[in-house]
């Protein structure tokens, strides 16, 4: 009897554990480098959208394992609005976490979350695009994605949530200060 209890203690730890799921798998392990294009859509809060309007995104993206990395540049019409800056362009740096679901073999559905700064180029409406005024704030995106591998690489498109926080504006010198969120639709394109 205590044999066979033995033999049973040796099989279960002998026996491979469960995979994890959520665990990305030995190729997910490795950098995996996308370049993309979104379209961004201004929705709230009334400051930022007097702010900005419709605009376009260029974004590289760097992924490890649940490591998500992404910098972007976004270029916004401006309107002939209020008096307040608008804001013009921007750059983010961005960084936090994947997870990544593969439903079928060629097919995947990864969810990002990720923060990190943004560098707001802002200036009252003028005849250029040089921005008078550089504002240091903070941003956050959620997204998701549908992920297709090709024969010659993979192509992903996907819907964002982004927050876009520029909390140094001076009101009274008539300079932009606002919270805002943008939708984002894109797609990215890695070999």
């Amino acid at each position: 009897m205590r044999l066979a209890a033995a033999l049973a203690l040796v099989a279960l730890g002998a026996a491979p554990a469960a995979a994890d799921p959520g665990a990305p798998d030995r190729a997910d392990l490795s950098w995996r480098f996308e370049l993309g294009m979104a379209v961004v859509v201004p929705v709230w809060q009334q400051a930022y959208e007097d702010a900005t309007s419709f605009g376009g995104r260029v974004v590289f993206r760097a992924a490890r394992g649940h490591l998500a990395t992404q910098v972007d540049f976004d270029l916004l019409s401006r309107d002939n609005g209020p008096a307040f800056e608008q804001l013009g362009y921007r750059t983010r740096g961005l960084a936090g976490l994947r997870w990544r679901s593969e439903p079928e073999a060629r097919r995947a559905i990864e969810v990002r979350a990720i923060a990190g700064v943004e560098v707001a180029g802002l200036d009252r409406i003028s005849s250029d695009w040089a921005a008078d005024r550089y504002g240091f704030g903070f941003a956050a995106e959620v997204g998701i994605e549908n992920r297709n591998r090709l024969e010659w690489g993979t192509v992903a498109f996907g819907l964002s949530l982004g927050l876009g926080v520029q909390p140094f504006g001076d009101e009274d010198r008539g300079q932009a200060r606002y919270v805002g969120l943008d939708i984002l639709f894109g797609f990215t394109v890695a070999r």
